[in-house]
């Protein structure tokens, strides 16, 4: 078995644990113990590596994990907000604030994707945080047509840009509006570009690139240890192929390395989030799509 040669700065095993308590405590601010955090490291038992050196690695993987807690989310939501009221006041040469409220008063808010999902979550804490009525809030396919409506739909996380441009192109082909908006905390410029090819504007908090990529030549997470790099994705790859069948390294290859306090992506690494025979760092809630699926859960608690 090949060894792992470490380079000269990278920290223990003792320093990322401590790393780890400050970054819970000041950051993250969650329940996760440490206890949790071994029982994670326990999954990697040397099937790669040794299991010092899997679990050294998986340890520095997650201390460059990016937890979203509700009071971050609640700030993108804040943002999101601001950058869609400039960019529609911007657009329409409006600076009066009558004017604005006019355009507030012909704009509707909805989410992408079934009611229940993380958009219609989102959409609650956006509602709070721009301080808006109940009644600019609907039903996706509920938003009123019109030369002067603007329709407005909110979700998480777009990263291929699919799911989104499926929804438009499945419910809004034929729709008349002045202007549709699709607001996200994150985006990647293939979804952005996918998007605005049909017509549709795209805002979002957080562009992501291959930096973000937890194993592209760019990724920042391994920028001052760029020869442990392959190594951790073998380790990544290995046990995530285990978990989650053509998608080890997160759905369509996302390799991503965040979360929210609601939920995980599934975009993000599945060795963070898996539950299948695997304990998990931060517990992904898949969606059930069918009584069949709601079914078949309900069998483990009879």
């Amino acid at each position: 078995m090949e060894k792992i040669e470490w380079p000269e700065k990278f920290p223990s095993m003792n320093t990322m644990m401590e790393i780890m308590k400050k970054t819970i405590q000041t950051s993250w601010k969650c329940n996760l113990s440490r206890d949790e955090i071994e029982k994670w490291l326990d999954n990697f038992c040397g099937e790669v590596y040794t299991i010092e050196e899997e679990q050294r690695i998986a340890l520095w993987m997650l201390c460059n994990f990016t937890y979203y807690n509700e009071y971050e989310v609640n700030h993108l939501c804040k943002m999101l907000y601001k950058q869609l009221i400039h960019d529609m006041v911007k657009s329409d040469y409006i600076f009066e604030e009558k004017s604005i409220k006019k355009l507030i008063d012909n704009t509707y808010f909805a989410a992408i994707g079934s009611a229940g999902e993380s958009g219609g979550l989102l959409l609650y804490f956006f509602r709070q945080e721009a301080k808006l009525s109940v009644d600019r809030f609907v039903y996706p396919t509920h938003i009123p047509e019109g030369d002067n409506i603007i329709a407005v739909y909110i979700d998480d996380v777009t990263l291929s840009g699919g799911t989104a441009a499926r929804f438009f192109y499945n419910h809004l082909q034929n729709t008349h509006y002045k202007k549709i908006y699709y607001i996200t905390l994150f985006a990647t410029d293939v979804a952005v570009r996918k998007l605005e090819e049909l017509g549709i504007i795209v805002i979002c908090c957080n562009l992501l690139d291959n930096r973000d990529k937890c194993f592209s030549e760019n990724s920042i997470m391994f920028l001052n240890y760029p020869t442990l790099r392959e190594k951790a994705m073998q380790i990544a790859k290995h046990y995530g192929d285990k978990l989650e069948k053509k998608n080890g390294l997160g759905y369509k290859n996302g390799q991503l390395c965040f979360g929210f306090n609601y939920n995980i992506p599934n975009n993000t690494l599945p060795i963070f989030w898996s539950s299948n025979n695997w304990s998990p760092i931060f517990l992904r809630k898949e969606k059930i799509k069918n009584v069949k699926e709601r079914d078949d859960k309900f069998e483990r608690y009879i």
